[in-house]
């Protein structure tokens, strides 16, 4: 159902909006948005499973999203739950989380994480060189591209838990693009993709490395 409208003199372009007046939303521990409302289906026609998987033990509908509530009530989605990353240490990680980080970053075009059933998380990077070259001032070498990129993932780490912090990362040479199938023609991220063309680099990254 509908769960969330931007008014027209009640609005966030970075979000959803806000919910409906008959609409409870919530937030789970896991990032999942969860609805309750009289607008909310109440079960699968006779598929007694598929219902009470849906739905949580005190009645509210899981919408398998990933999002966050602001404190005007506004929801941004971030993520599919199908998504999410859980480590070797059974720590579950939207990965939307880590890399909403970067998103603003004028160095970074695109940040992806990786790491489920790992000890730790490690990150793909694909920079945005005519961004570094303006910081530098200067010929960009790998030493000084890493060490810049480096920076920005310490100062992210600084906002995270441990177990959601990047340990390792890659400098990616390959352009992420829709004509590759490796970016969603909104420009988002095809996941899966990416992991299954890039994961040779990816899992170099766990190389030695307790």
């Amino acid at each position: 159902p509908t769960l969330t409208l931007n008014r027209p003199d009640d609005y966030k372009l970075d979000s959803v909006g806000k919910a409906l007046p008959s609409v409870e939303l919530r937030i789970a521990d896991d990032g999942e948005i969860q609805a309750k409302g009289p607008n909310v289906f109440s079960g699968y026609f006779k598929d007694e499973g598929a219902t009470a998987h849906a739905f949580t033990d005190d009645g509210w509908f899981r919408t398998g999203d990933l999002g966050t509530l602001d404190e005007d009530g506004f929801l941004r989605i971030i993520g599919r739950k199908k998504e999410i990353i859980v480590t070797a240490g059974g720590k579950n990680i939207p990965p939307a989380n880590v890399e909403m980080l970067f998103q603003d970053d004028p160095l970074i075009e695109h940040l992806v994480v990786y790491g489920d059933g790992k000890k730790y998380l490690v990150a793909g990077i694909w920079p945005n060189l005519s961004n570094l070259r303006s910081v530098c001032d200067s010929e960009l070498d790998d030493h000084k591209v890493h060490t810049l990129l480096q920076e920005r993932v310490d100062q992210a780490n600084a906002e995270l838990a441990r177990f959601e912090s990047i340990k390792a990362f890659a400098v990616m040479d390959e352009p992420l693009t829709v004509e590759g199938e490796l970016l969603t023609s909104s420009l988002k991220i095809r996941r899966k993709k990416i992991y299954d063309k890039f994961r040779d680099t990816f899992e170099s990254l766990y190389g030695g490395r307790k």
